[in-house]
């Protein structure tokens, strides 16, 4: 192993920071010390086996993956080169637990009040990190050593609490654990996706695109933390009232605005009593946090830029010259041209061509797809013109981006 030193100088500073760390030769069993107290106090030996073992069989070179259990222990993992095994560290807190948390926990696998004082006994002995970012980053940095700075580093979040201490959302009959823990992993990154792709158009107050991602309303995929549909629903309702706040406040709302916004649909959440209604209230919160983007990015705009730049943001790869936007608009070139600069301080074609650079970062960020490809998807036929385009706008080139953001991405991720 010829990075061992810098293996063994990155698990001396995990001790530093009280975090456990193994390496994990192929097909060995878990460790006795790996996260023994809640082991032994669910008694689910068994199931912690077969969720990290599955990970270890499934685990790629050049991923970090991270996943929590039962009581929101967080574990990192990463597969090194050949047959030297999988580093593994955990388990760990990315912020300090709540009384209200403990006791939602307790309640949830029903324990006894004395039960109840050593699971809070536990839980405190933890250690807490203020940032994941710096545990990834650090895993990055072993990961560039081992296989060199080229190469991108992905970091793949598997964030689902179970039910129980592990049992698997939407199991597939006759599944072993490893084509279960797999089908997860796959639903998990569909989710994150589609959760991004909610965030970019809500931040960017792009109402249409809103309307249009409610038709693929069943590609979302809620994690079932209990045998009850509704309340498993209302929980993922209020994690995308979340979400759409901070896309929203992305977007430049005020959080004044905000705060109004998100307790009044808070206590929607609350009075549902039915799936299918929540469905259309899911709807309504992305429409709503969409609208409010949009007017207060266009607060001020005449009716024809505000129009304008509604028909921009619809269809960004679109045939967005001037020439073309201005007749959608039933006006003269030169007029829109005018009143478009006069209002927003900048061309169309620049206004266009910002649009289009921000969703190639957005591509580039979560996607794996190749830059001519996004080049195309944000409305740039010619691949070498975006190239330069985008290293004018950001300092880099597309391909530079993507390698040097997975350290961000990983923060971004928590």
């Amino acid at each position: 192993m010829i990075y061992r030193a810098e293996l063994d100088f990155l698990r001396k500073m995990f001790k530093k920071f009280r975090l456990q760390s193994f390496v994990l030769a192929p097909g060995e069993a878990l460790p006795e010390e790996f996260s023994p107290a809640f082991r032994k106090f669910f008694g689910r030996d068994s199931e912690y086996d077969r969720l990290f073992l599955a990970v270890a069989s499934r685990a790629e070179e050049q991923v970090i993956y991270l996943v929590s259990d039962g009581v929101r222990c967080r574990y990192a993992f990463m597969k090194l080169p050949a047959d030297d095994g999988l580093l593994m560290i955990g388990p760990y807190y990315t912020e300090v637990l709540r009384e209200q948390d403990v006791a939602a926990l307790s309640a949830r696998f029903s324990l006894s009040a004395e039960r109840a004082a050593q699971l809070r006994h536990l839980m405190a002995e933890v250690p807490v990190l203020a940032g994941e970012g710096i545990l990834t980053r650090a895993l990055q940095a072993l990961g560039e050593t081992v296989w060199g700075e080229t190469e991108m580093i992905r970091i793949l979040d598997i964030d689902r609490e179970f039910e129980g201490v592990f049992s698997f959302a939407e199991e597939k009959i006759g599944a072993t654990a490893d084509e279960q823990l797999l089908l997860n992993m796959q639903l998990m990154e569909t989710r994150y996706a589609n959760e991004n792709e909610l965030m970019r158009i809500v931040s960017n107050g792009l109402v249409m695109q809103a309307d249009q991602m409610m038709f693929h309303f069943s590609d979302f995929h809620f994690a079932q933390r209990s045998g009850d549909p509704l309340y498993s629903f209302k929980h993922y309702c209020i994690v995308c009232n979340t979400l759409l706040r901070k896309a929203a406040e992305q977007g430049g709302v005020h959080p004044l605005y905000l705060d109004r916004m998100s307790s009044d649909f808070a206590w929607k959440i609350e009075s549902l009593r039915a799936v299918g209604e929540g469905e259309s209230l899911m709807g309504d919160m992305i429409r709503t946090y969409s609208r409010l983007v949009r007017k207060h990015a266009t607060a001020g705009y005449s009716g024809l830029v505000q129009k304008t730049v509604t028909y921009i943001d619809a269809d960004p790869a679109g045939d967005l010259s001037l020439r073309t936007v201005a007749a959608a608009q039933k006006v003269t070139a030169s007029y829109l041209s005018a009143q478009f600069k006069k209002e927003t301080g900048q061309t169309l074609t620049d206004y266009v061509n910002e649009k289009r650079i921000h969703h190639a970062i957005h591509l580039l960020q979560t996607t794996r797809l190749q830059v001519q490809t996004i080049a195309q998807r944000c409305g740039f036929q010619d691949p070498n013109y975006f190239v330069r385009l985008f290293k004018k706008k950001t300092g880099v080139t597309p391909a530079q981006y993507r390698r040097h953001s997975g350290a961000e991405r990983g923060e971004t991720q928590k």
